[in-house]
């Protein structure tokens, strides 16, 4: 009875884990600070 709302309330907390943890947005996560000299092909 409380999966859906367990399930969603799991994924708003990741979320907001991760948005704490790193102030850029999943979608511009390829490209950090160290990405962008590094040699990581993250462009």
């Amino acid at each position: 009875m409380t999966t859906s709302i367990d399930r969603a309330d799991a994924g708003r907390y990741a979320a907001a884990m991760a948005q704490k943890n790193k102030p850029v947005p999943i979608p511009y996560t390829p490209i950090p600070v160290t990405g962008r000299t590094g040699p990581r092909p993250g462009y």
